[in-house]
């Protein structure tokens, strides 16, 4: 598990620089970037969440909840009241279904959103429904606080992103593009390699990020295995 400050400080021993060359303020907006990066690359399943709602509206704005866990729903994608589900439909067609019901009220049967962030039920309800609700969640600034023993959020394996994405754009900004694009591959070749886990449903079999690098023992490099006579990069082994 990494911290801002261990990345910070990975940032700092990589490139050579000083806090006066490059503030952590520098570094923590770049740590901002990745995880918006990382998080937007594909519907990653450790953002599945699930939240509890009552409500007795047609319109409920969920973009204010927060749930047990801290986070915050984004896009729903299923719902349950007891063990009956709703069904989706379009936002115009549930507009169509609630001018032809006009008055009628009850359990609500279907659901839909608006502007990702107002729950659309119809019928609409005649009293207080328990909603349970699963979907995705927003991801959080963890960078926000600037708090040294800040956590990504996100899964520790996703960690090393962060750090690659901040080497290649530390080298970048030490005028040194080819440094800087070897992280940026190795940023882009670990992230559809985890991408392609996920997404995979490899059948008991457990991934293993190898070649993460090595580190001296003051931790002030960093070596990475030659592959094919190139520096290498992540990869992912299975074992069952």
């Amino acid at each position: 598990m990494a911290t801002l400050a261990d990345l910070r400080s990975a940032i700092l021993s990589d490139t050579g620089c000083t806090t006066a060359e490059l503030p952590y303020s520098t570094i923590d907006r770049w740590m901002s970037e990745a995880s918006a990066k990382i998080h937007t690359y594909t519907t990653w399943n450790w953002l599945d969440t699930t939240w509890e709602l009552s409500t007795a509206s047609i319109y409920t704005d969920y973009s204010e909840i927060v749930t047990s866990e801290g986070y915050t729903p984004k896009h729903p994608r299923n719902i349950m009241i007891d063990d009956n589900r709703l069904n989706w439909i379009s936002e115009e067609e549930l507009r169509e279904a609630l001018g032809v019901w006009g008055n009628r009220t009850g359990e609500p049967t279907h659901w839909s959103t608006r502007s990702g962030q107002t729950l659309i039920l119809a019928p609409e309800p005649d009293t207080a429904y328990e909603l349970t609700i699963t979907g995705l969640r927003a991801r959080k600034d963890w960078v926000a606080g600037n708090q040294a023993a800040a956590v990504p959020d996100m899964p520790d394996d996703f960690h090393v992103l962060l750090e690659y994405y901040g080497l290649f754009r530390g080298h970048m900004r030490k005028r040194d593009p080819e440094t800087a694009m070897t992280y940026w591959g190795m940023f882009t070749q670990l992230i559809e390699l985890l991408d392609k886990d996920l997404n995979a449903g490899h059948h008991g079999n457990k991934p293993i990020i190898m070649n993460r690098g090595q580190w001296n023992k003051d931790r002030s490099t960093r070596t990475f295995p030659s592959l094919g006579g190139r520096r290498g990069g992540p990869q992912i082994v299975y074992v069952t």
